[in-house]
């Protein structure tokens, strides 16, 4: 192929002009590839961790519905320890921070901004429970403590299931 390019002088002109071709079309495409890529990841990447802070906030909610439904005694004694207090007031924080103008659509960010309020919700429904035990010196309305952190964790079910879809395929 070398001894037929030298034999015809045009030809090696044209296949430098195509080279050169090559060559800006890498210099100018394998960039935005590479850009695009690391976009999609990083979206991926950033809708898993809103995923992880909702399953994270789910459990909390399952947890405390188990604590609560297990009887009175076990019920206090979660209500007054520091580990549920300090996890909720976390998955706060975490849920919270969330960018919601990052989210990339209207049902995902209303999702997140619904598990906002579920967060809060328990941490109201915690706050009230302590402040009954300290009133009573015992948890009097156990039973609703269990029913209602149980109504948030299946609130929280359908929420999780889109944002757990949208971290799976990144766009």
């Amino acid at each position: 192929m070398l001894n037929w390019i030298e034999l015809h002088p045009g030809a090696a002109a044209w296949v430098q002009a195509f080279g050169a071709l090559i060559a800006l079309f890498v210099a100018i495409f394998v960039p935005i590839w590479m850009a695009r890529s690391a976009d999609r990841l990083n979206r991926h990447r950033f809708l898993a961790s809103v995923a992880a802070i909702g399953a994270e906030a789910q459990e909390c909610f399952a947890n405390a519905a188990m604590k609560c439904g297990a009887g009175e005694e076990e019920a206090r004694l979660f209500v007054q320890s520091v580990d549920a207090f300090h996890r909720f007031r976390i998955v706060s924080a975490a849920i919270n921070s969330i960018p919601i103008h990052q989210l990339p659509s209207y049902r995902l960010t209303r999702s997140v901004l619904d598990l906002q309020q579920m967060v809060a919700e328990s941490l109201v429904l915690l706050d009230v429970a302590v402040k009954e035990i300290e009133g009573h010196t015992r948890l009097v309305q156990v039973a609703a403590y269990g029913t209602a952190f149980g109504r948030l964790a299946e609130r929280a079910c359908p929420h999780l299931k889109q944002i757990e879809a949208a971290s799976a395929f990144p766009r």
